[in-house]
């Protein structure tokens, strides 16, 4: 009984430890004020083939990063932030919402578009994904989570790898953030 006792009492003390406590929630780690995500050109530690938490790094620390649109999550910076892709492969739109490091809540950013590059068809593509206003939310196009394209190009798409040019959040500017998407 006494084992069962200490089972239960450490296994409290790991889940109420999580990821640290409210005032570590949304930390920021020591990052120079420009960033060069996913191009190989930073000095942080991760890999980068999207896949860096295939063995659970984010899901053991009790946030798995689930997407809350349906979308494809692609992290920004070394647990900055995260950028939901969804593309409406009928309606030919993208849409992409900034998330806070945990994905609990939203981040605005105070930028009105966003440009994006991807190859679509073998041909060179630039889109520019405007901010959208939010009445429930309060969001205003150049403080706002949520950014979205029309474009015939994108109807029928299956799958998406882009580069974000530039994407200011939290302070901190970032460059190249390659991002993808998959149905």
């Amino acid at each position: 009984m006494r084992h069962l006792l200490l089972i239960f009492v450490s296994c409290f003390a790991i889940a109420a430890v999580g990821c640290g406590d409210k005032k570590d929630k949304d930390h920021d780690h020591d990052h120079e004020k420009e960033h060069h995500s996913h191009d190989g050109d930073h000095d942080h530690d991760h890999d980068h083939d999207g896949d860096h938490d295939k063995d659970g790094e984010h899901e053991a620390h009790g946030h798995a990063n689930d997407a809350q649109y349906g979308g494809t999550m692609n992290e920004i910076g070394e647990h900055v932030a995260w950028v939901e892709v969804l593309v409406d492969n009928e309606d030919a739109t993208l849409t992409v919402w900034f998330w806070d490091a945990h994905v609990e809540n939203p981040l605005r950013l105070n930028m009105n578009e966003i440009v994006l590059k991807t190859t679509i068809a073998d041909k060179d593509v630039t889109l520019k994904l405007e901010g959208q206003a939010d009445e429930l939310t309060g969001e205003t196009v150049g403080n706002t989570q949520r950014f979205l394209v029309k474009d015939a190009r994108l109807k029928g798409l299956e799958s998406l790898e882009a580069t974000l040019t530039k994407v200011e959040a939290k302070g901190s500017t970032f460059h190249k953030v390659a991002i993808r998407w998959a149905e």
